[in-house]
Order: C-alpha cells, then sequence, then structure tokens
C-alpha cells in the first residue's frame, strides 16, 4: 500500500466516529419528523421543514469535515504529519478525498430521507386533482385544470401543481443537494486555506495573526463580491444561461408560466467555471502553506 493510501486509510479512521454519528442523528430526526406527521402529533409542513434542513446540511459536511481533520493534525501530531514523505498538496487531497467520501455518502442518506418526508408531507398537503375535476377552466395562468370544460366533461390528466411537485420531487431534491455540496466544497478550501494561513504567520505576529484571517475572509466576500459586479467578469464568465425549464423539463401550459419558467436561470456555466478555478487556486495555495510555511 502507497504511503498516500496508508493516511488516507488514517484519515478516515480518524473521522469515522464522527461522520458516523452525524448520520445517525439524521436517521432518528428524520424517522421521528416522519413518524410525528403521521401520527399528526404536529402541524402539517413539519416533516417538510427537517427535510429542507437535512438537505441544507449537505453544504456544511464537507467544510466541517475537512476543518476538523487539518485541526485534529496541526494540534494533535503536526511534526510526525509535516514529515512524512509526501507534499503538503498529496495530505490536503487525502484529507479533501475523506471529505468527498464523507459528503457523498451523507449525501446520498439525507436525498433517500428528505425525499421520504417531502413525498409524504406533500402528498397530503397539496390539493388533490380528483377533487378540481368537474370545475370549468379558471382561464389563463397556473391552474389545476383547464380546457373547454363542462360540468358534465371530465377535465384531461393535464398539468397540476400535485403532480409537477410530486413527479418531479426527485430531480429538483438532487439538483438542491448536488448544488448544495458543491458549494461546500467550495467553502471548504476557503476555510482550510483561511486556517492554514493564520497558522503559517502565527509566530510572526502572535496575537495579531487573526487580522490575516480576518482580511481573507473580507477577500473572499467583498472582494470576490465586487470582481463579480465588474464588467471584467461578466465579459469572460457572463455566459452559458441555461434556464429552469431546460434543466427540469415538466410539462406546462402555453401561457405565462412558460415564460415564467423559461426566465429562471438555475445554473450559470460562466459563474461555475469563475468558481472551479477558484477552488483550484485555494488548493493550490493550501498545499503550498502546508508544504513550506506552517511550523510545527
Amino acid at each position: 500500500m502507497s504511503v498516500w493510501f496508508k493516511v488516507f486509510s488514517k484519515d478516515i479512521r480518524m473521522l469515522r466516529t464522527g461522520w458516523l454519528a452525524l448520520l445517525g442523528i439524521s436517521i432518528i430526526i428524520c424517522g421521528a419528523a416522519g413518524a410525528a406527521s403521521y401520527f399528526h402529533w404536529v402541524n402539517p409542513g413539519m416533516a417538510t421543514a427537517v427535510g429542507i434542513v437535512v438537505i441544507v446540511a449537505n453544504v456544511f459536511v464537507f467544510p466541517s469535515q475537512l476543518f476538523k481533520g487539518l485541526n485534529k493534525e496541526m494540534k494533535g501530531s503536526p511534526s510526525l504529519w509535516l514529515r512524512t514523505p509526501l507534499s503538503g498538496w498529496a495530505m490536503l487531497g487525502s484529507k479533501c478525498a475523506v471529505g468527498l467520501v464523507i459528503a457523498v455518502v451523507f449525501l446520498a442518506v439525507s436525498y433517500g430521507l428528505s425525499l421520504f418526508l417531502f413525498h409524504f408531507d406533500l402528498a397530503h398537503a397539496l390539493p388533490n386533482p380528483e377533487l378540481h375535476s368537474q370545475i370549468p377552466s379558471a382561464g389563463n395562468g397556473l391552474s389545476f385544470s383547464w380546457g373547454a370544460n363542462t360540468p358534465t366533461q371530465l377535465a384531461p390528466p393535464q398539468f397540476t401543481l400535485r403532480n409537477l411537485v410530486l413527479n418531479e420531487l426527485p430531480l429538483i431534491v438532487i439538483y438542491m443537494a448536488i448544488s448544495l455540496g458543491a458549494i461546500g466544497i467550495y467553502i471548504g478550501l476557503w476555510v482550510s486555506f483561511i486556517y492554514t494561513s493564520v497558522r503559517a504567520v502565527r509566530n510572526r505576529l502572535r496575537k495579531w495573526s487573526w487580522l490575516v484571517g480576518l482580511g481573507l475572509v473580507l477577500i473572499a466576500t467583498w472582494g470576490l463580491g465586487a470582481v463579480k459586479a465588474s464588467g471584467f467578469y461578466h465579459h469572460l464568465f457572463g455566459w452559458g444561461h441555461i434556464p429552469f425549464t431546460a434543466l427540469i423539463p415538466v410539462t406546462l401550459p402555453a401561457n405565462t408560466a412558460v415564460e415564467l419558467g423559461n426566465s429562471i436561470t438555475t445554473l450559470d456555466m460562466g459563474s461555475l467555471v469563475f468558481y472551479v478555478m477558484i477552488t483550484v487556486i485555494l488548493f493550490f495555495l493550501t498545499g503550498l502553506l502546508i508544504d513550506r510555511h506552517v511550523e510545527a
């Protein structure tokens, strides 16, 4: 077994207790929310709220595990870790790989749990289209039925709000989970870069080393925000707009709802390329700091 895989196995063993506990807590909470909703112990929508929280938690999994791994190494046995025959990028890559494994496992589990809660809750909360099959068309806009209906003519089984949500829910939820997981990777690399930067200057700046962290936080937030608002950014990365209906092929009526759906941009390929570039740069700089400037 290579040295890198030995470090990778050690990193998994070091973090396994925490992420297994995280999975167990999520399963227990979602099970309790489903049971409470089934037996009407809570108000309708509580299970959906819990499912949303579980999905949103994907954004914190990778950053928390990456920071936890780096912090344990730096505070536990930094001299042994930094003297391994591996580069800083290889050691950071091991931490990132472990974080990705944990993030993917949690994403799969949270997806199944939240989808169960959404289906269970929304199936009871949304109106049943069969109750509206005798109602004539309300005209333009989103409605539960439309067409040339009469009191004795049933509405054709076309678009309904209930069918839209329930049928497209798996795709919508997986897009949400993957997007939040990707945001978590970006945040995690910023966290690791800020953490290692503060440690790299700790012996020189002493109690003022936190100013370096504050400056990097301002760069990550205000600084990148200013870059994205510039014409230079829009010239290089303002392309690749993909509308909502292109990602989720729903069947919508030919009215203003289609225009509304096409105007919602859910993916911007130019911005995606920009954030991938920033993530790669952060990985490179963090590995460089670990390799050369983080003192034991």
